[in-house]
Order: C-alpha cells, then sequence, then structure tokens
C-alpha cells in the first residue's frame, strides 16, 4: 500500500504541471476542492555552482484505512440522535445529519414556535394564579 501510495504521489508531482482544482474529503468528511498552482510540488533549490532549479518536494504519505466517522447515512443519523439526547449537540446539527431541505429555515420556525408556546403557558399561569382564592388569615 505505501509503494503504491509513493508511486501515485510521484505521478503527480511528474504530472500536474498546469494550475488545476481537484477534489478532496475536508476534515469532517465533506467534499471540497483545493487549488493547485503549476509546478505546485516543485520547490527552488541551488545547485553547487549556486544556480537556481525547481527540484521535487520530499513527501511522507500516512495511510489510515477505514473511517473514524460513520460513513452510512443511517449511522450518521443515528450518531446525530444519541449526541442529540446527550444535550452535546443542537437541532441544527440533526436537521443536517437528517439532510432536510432548509434546516436554517425549520430550525427558526421551531425556534419561534418554541417561544409562542412558552408565553402562552407563561401567561396561562400568570392567569391562573389570579384566580387564586386568597386563604383568609387567621389570628396571629
Amino acid at each position: 500500500m505505501r509503494k503504491a501510495g509513493e508511486l501515485l504521489a510521484n505521478l503527480v508531482i511528474i504530472n500536474y504541471d498546469t494550475p488545476r482544482f481537484v477534489a478532496i474529503v475536508g476534515q469532517e468528511g465533506e467534499s471540497t476542492s483545493i487549488r493547485l498552482a503549476a509546478q505546485h510540488f516543485y520547490a527552488p533549490t541551488s545547485d553547487a555552482k549556486g544556480k537556481v532549479t525547481f527540484a521535487p518536494m520530499r513527501f511522507a504519505i500516512t495511510v489510515n484505512a477505514g473511517s473514524s466517522k460513520p460513513t452510512s447515512r443511517a449511522a450518521r443519523i443515528a450518531e446525530a440522535n444519541t449526541l442529540k439526547q446527550m444535550g452535546v449537540v443542537d437541532d441544527l446539527f440533526v436537521l443536517q445529519a437528517y439532510r432536510v431541505s432548509h434546516a436554517q429555515d425549520v430550525k427558526r420556525r421551531t425556534d419561534l414556535q418554541r417561544q409562542q408556546m412558552a408565553q402562552i403557558a407563561q401567561a396561562e399561569k400568570q392567569a391562573a394564579s389570579q384566580q387564586r382564592p386568597k386563604s383568609p388569615k387567621g389570628p396571629t
């Protein structure tokens, strides 16, 4: 596996000699891209006579087989639900795990409905406390 990776990296160094964008997987597993300049993997060096030339960069390859994150949709959803129950993540994270369209708008509407319900409950509580008969005070 290591040798195959080194061969591939060397081919990239040799053949990626024009500017381009390359698709990569980001830290959180999202699809993203990076821009590679012409001769991106070459560094200026000077030879014995002091003449500046460009030489391929040295590199190291680290391979981690498998994923440390859930890869299936069902596993991501289960993880989001568990984290929500633990109180670690918010509603928006869960909506995004479910891939709900317009998750921001859905969360905004849900938050507004919760605020309205809390205001109604507070108003009912105040109305109930005002309607209670006052208990007669006895002699002190």
